[in-house]
């Protein structure tokens, strides 16, 4: 895992923070910020977290006009990046942006929870090689992003039944945090803040080729 504070000049966040924040931004309702599945035992079969995204990259191509606002921050990351095992570059996946909000009134019987449900940003039974997941913390906010012990193993392997804490990290403003893709990681809501905005850029060994 490797943590970069003030990753980007104070006067780049504030632009990240402009584009995203700005009322023309087009952002998305999810009422389920994650894609983890409900049936294994770590989580409520009826918890849900609503929220907002925009993903302007995805498969390896563009999907919105907006991209090219984020297309230094790609370039950045691009820099910081470990170098892959196998000398391969690393290819760009996706990039999605996220909104996320405080704790949804149809989860307050579930405010022991320290986190949303766990999850992988890829498809095991496709991508078998490995990735990369960096997250770049937008605004001054809180609710920490946990990752677990536990890694996905490769397809038809099932999920974890029970998660361990293997590392919490704060969403201090301006950071940029890098992790092995196969983690299995959560998203907190907010408490203190009303928004908690996140950039997601997910990173692949190699193009895979999608159903």
């Amino acid at each position: 895992m490797i943590e970069i504070n003030d990753f980007l000049s104070e006067r780049l966040n504030r632009h990240y923070g402009n584009i995203v924040l700005h009322g023309d931004f087009p952002w998305y309702y999810a009422p389920d910020i994650t894609n983890s599945p409900t049936n294994f035992n770590s989580y409520p079969m009826d918890y849900r977290q609503y929220g907002f995204h925009h993903t302007c990259f995805m498969g390896y191509e563009t999907k919105s006009n907006t991209y090219p606002y984020f297309s230094h921050m790609v370039e950045a990351v691009k820099d910081v990046l470990p170098e892959h095992p196998d000398g391969w570059e690393w290819e760009l996946y996706r990039v999605r942006c996220g909104f996320n909000m405080p704790l949804s009134p149809v989860n307050k019987k579930y405010a022991a929870l320290e986190h949303n449900q766990p999850h992988v940003d890829h498809d095991n039974s496709v991508v078998t090689g490995k990735t990369l997941t960096c997250l770049y913390y937008v605004n001054e906010t809180d609710g920490d992003t946990f990752i677990f012990e536990q890694k996905l193993k490769p397809a038809p392997a099932p999920w974890p039944a029970r998660f361990t804490v293997q590392d919490r990290v704060k969403p201090t403003r301006n950071k940029l945090l890098i992790f092995d893709g196969d983690h299995f990681h959560a998203s907190s809501s907010p408490v203190d803040y009303e928004k908690r905005v996140v950039l997601t850029l997910n990173f692949h060994d190699r193009r895979y080729l999608l159903s």
